[in-house]
C-alpha cells in the first residue's frame, strides 16, 4: 500500500533558508524536486511508512531497524521530492543504500554519510560555494554526475579500485589519494568529494541531460591531464585494459 505524506501545513518554507533532510536506516530512496509545490517537501512510501518529523529546520525520515544482513535492500521503496526554493543539506547518519537522487534543481548545501554507502547514482546542479560531498564509511557502486564545467576535488583515504573521474580511469590505487580538475583551486563554486574508507566501484563524471557516458580508458601511469589533476600518496596499482 503506498502513503502520500505532504509537508506539514504551516512549516512551508517559513524565514529558513536552508532545511536538512535526515535519513536514518534509509534504502530504495529516490529524491527528486518540484518547483511547483507548494509544501515544503511531498513523500510517498510502499508498504510501512517510517516516522517522518519536521522541526528545527529539519526533516527527519527514519525507517524501522533492519536486524539480519539481508534485510538490506527488502525495504519498501521511497519517493521523496524537494522544495529547491531553500537550500538542502543531506545526512545519513546510519548508511544509505540504493539511492537515486536528482538534484540537478536543488541547491545543494551538502551530503553526509556516516558508516556504509552501496549503490547510490546522485545528479548535481552546479554549486554555490564550495559544497562538501562527505562518505565516512565503506562504500561501493558510486555515481556522481555534475554539470559540464564544473570545478571538483575527489579524495579518497582507504583505497579505490575500479574508479573514474571525468576522463581518467584507474584499475586500483592504495593508500591516499586525490584528484582536481585544473580549475578546482580558483573556483568559488566547486565540489569537494571525500571517502574516508575504502571505495570500490567509483564514478565522478561531467554529464549533460541526455549524454551516454563514453568509453573510457585505464591509466597505467599518474601523469597531469588537461583539465585535470591527479595527486597520490602511497602505492600505485593500475592496469591498462584498453577501451571498455
Amino acid at each position: 500500500m503506498a502513503a502520500d505524506l505532504p509537508g506539514q501545513p504551516g512549516s512551508l518554507l517559513g524565514a529558513a533558508r536552508s532545511w536538512r533532510l535526515r535519513l536514518v536506516r534509509a534504502t530504495n530512496v529516490t529524491i527528486g524536486a518540484d518547483p511547483s509545490l507548494q509544501d515544503l517537501y511531498r513523500a510517498r512510501f510502499e508498504g510501512p511508512p517510517p516516522k517522518v518529523r519536521v522541526r528545527g529546520g529539519v526533516v527527519g525520515v527514519e525507517y524501522a531497524p533492519r536486524f539480519r544482513p539481508f534485510d538490506w535492500g527488502r525495504q519498501a521503496s521511497s519517493e521523496i521530492t524537494l522544495n529547491p526554493a531553500v537550500g538542502w543539506r543531506i545526512e545519513a547518519p546510519k548508511g544509505l543504500e540504493a539511492l537515486r537522487a536528482d538534484l540537478s534543481a536543488v541547491r545543494l548545501l551538502g551530503l553526509q554519510v556516516q558508516h556504509a554507502a552501496r549503490q547510490l547514482e546522485v545528479n548535481l546542479a552546479r554549486p554555490a560555494g564550495s559544497v562538501p560531498l562527505r562518505f565516512a564509511g565503506g562504500a561501493s557502486d558510486l555515481t556522481i554526475h555534475r554539470p559540464s564545467g564544473t570545478p571538483a576535488r575527489l579524495q579518497v583515504a582507504g583505497g579505490v579500485s575500479r574508479m573514474t573521474f571525468d576522463d581518467q580511469f584507474y584499475k586500483a590505487v592504495a593508500g591516499e589519494a586525490s584528484w582536481k580538475t585544473a580549475d578546482f583551486e580558483e573556483a568559488a563554486d566547486r565540489y569537494e568529494i571525500d571517502f574516508l574508507s575504502g571505495v570500490r566501484d567509483l564514478v565522478v563524471e561531467t554529464l549533460e541531460a541526455g549524454q551516454r557516458r563514453p568509453a573510457q580508458r585505464v591509466l597505467a601511469t599518474v601523469l597531469p591531464k588537461t583539465g585535470a589533476h591527479h595527486q597520490t600518496t602511497g602505492s600505485l596499482k593500475a592496469i591498462r585494459l584498453g577501451s571498455w
